[in-house]
């Protein structure tokens, strides 16, 4: 089952989010159930998680001071939604994001205590209700958490941001990216600054595990190039891929035998794949104009993404490809959907 999330809704109790029980998520379906929720939500990201049965979604509550507080809702069925807390005090940055870790076995979710000098912050939980504050404060420049990953051992990383933050979001501001790793829940925190390519580094969008190279990869960019890097445990890094292109990385993942990573161009609007198969080298994959994917998940033999392009050909909404790296292969799957986070249950 797909389920998508993304936007705000003006009515109480009714975020928007679709799901779709075709494996190749070629019908969807809005949920018209009423949420148990307060207040108007706006939701960012949502997570499966196979052990729990569980998916869990995160979003702001529009009531308060723009992004103050993030809501998470958990669903046996994508269709059915409950309200599990009255607020957590983590900001939803742009890019705020939450995963299920299946070795720690907890949902995660990440963004940034809330002023320049608390830094990113982190919730976790083990059945999407009770949830535990891990506060990554400790670098000594502002900072946001855009993404987390863990490896096999346990190890647990987070992408993060130097930037600015004023109404409840982070912006990158050109002064440094960095990562945040961790043994484990209980592990000491380590900061470790990711090299410049060919100016300071500005972003780092996005981080997962890769099988194939047993190691990190994280997708980021400078004001003037496209880069991917590559760590075993988060604190030292190797460049592996560059683009002397003015790009936002978006997104990354890995998903059937195939490692990929997106950038954007804004202006105007290009979608940018790099991919690696079964290990091999990386390689720049054939781009798209009038498009901007910003999140893609992987099941039923699909790639499916979050087209967020302004223009109007293509229209925004979701679209699949079946490989995942060639940007021309992309067609439409619903052009009402327009999700930001997404996530497939199998």
């Amino acid at each position: 089952m797909w389920v998508a999330v993304g936007g705000a809704n003006t009515t109480v109790g009714q975020p928007k989010l679709w799901y779709s029980k075709d494996p190749t998520a070629n019908t969807w379906t809005a949920v018209t159930t009423p949420f148990t929720a307060a207040n108007i939500v706006r939701l960012y990201d949502v997570a499966y998680s196979p052990k729990l049965k569980l998916f869990c979604a995160v979003g702001q509550d529009n009531t308060v001071s723009p992004g103050q507080v993030t809501i998470p809702f958990t669903s046996p069925d994508g269709i059915n939604w409950t309200q599990q807390s009255a607020g957590i005090f983590i900001y939803s940055a742009p890019q705020v994001c939450i995963k299920w870790l299946p070795i720690n076995q907890v949902f995660m979710m990440c963004g940034y205590g809330g002023t320049s000098t608390q830094g990113a912050e982190s919730h976790y939980s083990s059945d999407g209700i009770n949830w535990t504050s891990w506060s990554l404060a400790g670098s000594t420049t502002p900072y946001a958490a855009s993404c987390v990953a863990e490896a096999p051992n346990g190890t647990i990383v987070f992408s993060c941001y130097q930037g600015t933050f004023a109404n409840g979001i982070a912006t990158p501001n050109g002064t440094g990216a960095l990562t945040i790793s961790s043994p484990s829940l209980s592990g000491n925190l380590t900061f470790s600054t990711i090299p410049s390519v060919s100016t300071t580094t500005i972003n780092a969008s996005a981080i997962y595990y890769s099988p194939t190279f047993n190691e990190f990869i994280i997708n980021t960019n400078t004001a003037s190039s496209w880069s991917i890097f590559s760590s075993a445990d988060g604190t030292s890094f190797s460049q592996i891929y560059n683009l002397p292109v003015a790009l936002t990385a978006t997104w990354a993942l890995y998903a059937n035998n195939l490692d990929v990573c997106y950038a954007q161009q804004t202006a105007p609007s290009y979608t940018y794949p790099a991919y690696s198969i079964s290990g091999g080298s990386w390689t720049s994959g054939a781009s798209r104009p009038n498009f901007a994917m910003n999140r893609v998940a992987y099941g039923g033999g699909m790639f499916v993404g979050n087209n967020q392009n302004v223009t109007t050909t293509p229209v925004s909404g979701l679209y699949y490809s079946p490989d995942g790296y060639n940007a021309s292969n992309w067609g439409p799957v619903a052009s009402n959907v327009t999700a930001y986070g997404l996530c497939y249950s199998g």
